[in-house]
């Protein structure tokens, strides 16, 4: 479910031999891109899909995959109640998704630009986060177990953060305030907070929930 441009299969035509693996993803594009990813691999299928209303018929797969995208979902209890309706008996629901605590340099970095940006993390953490998860999953899975992931980002130049910030789209405002002659003026702060720290340090907190 949401497979993006389907990196994380694109050297894994042993580990695919013999399997059936169904890309999915809510964009048209993104799944363009996974095609080109993934072009030559055994036993791919592509299909645009809303992870509201899975297309499949009960008990259809061993595996379901969500990395990073269940906080996008309108009605995730919905999605829940898919996935585990498509789920075979004993098969394996993995979620990947960030805590609380991820990005907190990056979001005081942004407020000081500008107080009135929001970067939603609060919103992405309460719909399907580490800390709030579980007690969704539970309603429809057994076993709910968590994996931790502690990371940080170590940012010494300026334009990948830039990029990275100006393509939130969909998430929080900053789209709506950092506009027009206001990019110019983010982009300076970034490479003048570089200039005067030598490097800006990001927290991340990410982990997986492994449910069946």
């Amino acid at each position: 479910m949401g497979c993006g441009n389907a990196s994380l299969w694109a050297d894994r035509a042993k580990q695919l031999a013999g399997l059936r693996l169904v890309l999915s993803d809510f964009s048209q594009g993104m799944l363009r891109a996974a095609r080109e990813k993934t072009h030559g691999l055994p036993g791919i299928e592509y299909r645009v899909i809303d992870a509201q209303d899975i297309p499949f018929q009960d008990v259809s797969f061993d595996t379901v995959i969500a990395n990073h995208m269940l906080y996008h979902v309108a009605n995730i209890d919905k999605a829940l109640g898919e996935i585990a309706r498509v789920l075979k008996p004993g098969g394996t629901f993995y979620a990947t998704t960030l805590g609380r605590g991820t990005y907190r340099e990056l979001i005081d970095l942004l407020y000081q630009f500008d107080p009135a940006i929001d970067f939603a993390q609060d919103a992405i953490t309460d719909a399907f986060g580490l800390e709030s998860g579980e007690v969704k999953l539970r309603r429809y899975f057994t076993s709910v177990e968590i994996r931790r992931y502690p990371d940080s980002l170590h940012v010494t130049q300026a334009q990948p953060l830039i990029d990275y910030v100006l393509s939130s789209q969909g998430i929080g405002n900053v789209n709506e305030i950092i506009t027009g002659e206001r990019v110019a003026q983010f982009s300076r702060y970034i490479e003048d907070t570089l200039a005067r720290d030598g490097s800006i340090d990001i927290s991340k907190d990410a982990g997986m929930f492994i449910a069946s």
